[in-house]
């Protein structure tokens, strides 16, 4: 192996992330430097739905594709464009962050993104409780149920 490419949710440059929210230990760290050593190998860093739009373009869905849009749904919300066969990074490397997008005129956390607080996959982990959804718990057998009365 000559060289291994790391995808991180949040903003990272080639070499070092700058604001990983799920693994905010990483922020500032010398990531490529230290996978790199270990694997004997050049690495690079990129965020994570860039890492994904780059993989459905090689191999996936987009093959032969040279511009696309992709939203990541997940504990967040994130995404990445492919424009005339370039992935778009923007000024600080952020363009595709879908999930700061604003949804309302309110913002309840302006340190987080507005869609994101939304529809992320923690905020509607977050809306299902009131119908018998726990946090980490899987949706019941058929679907969803109606709400439990206290």
């Amino acid at each position: 192996m000559r060289s291994v490419a790391v995808g991180l949710p949040g903003w990272t440059t080639s070499t070092v992330p700058r604001w990983v929210p799920n693994l905010p230990f990483l922020d500032g760290v010398p990531l490529a430097e230290s996978v790199g050593e270990r694997l004997g190998a050049s690495c690079t860093l990129l965020n994570d739905a860039q890492a994904t739009l780059l993989a459905e373009r090689s191999e996936g869905v987009l093959r032969g594709r040279r511009s696309a849009v992709l939203v990541a749904l997940g504990t967040g919300i994130g995404g990445a464009v492919l424009l005339e066969g370039r992935i778009v990074r923007g000024h600080h490397g952020c363009a595709g962050s879908f999930g700061w997008l604003p949804v309302s005129a309110e913002a309840p956390d302006p340190h987080h993104g507005g869609w994101e607080q939304a529809a992320s996959g923690a905020a509607l982990e977050s809306a299902g409780q009131p119908w018998g959804g726990a946090a980490g718990s899987s949706p019941p057998p058929g679907g969803a149920t109606t709400p439990r009365t206290r």
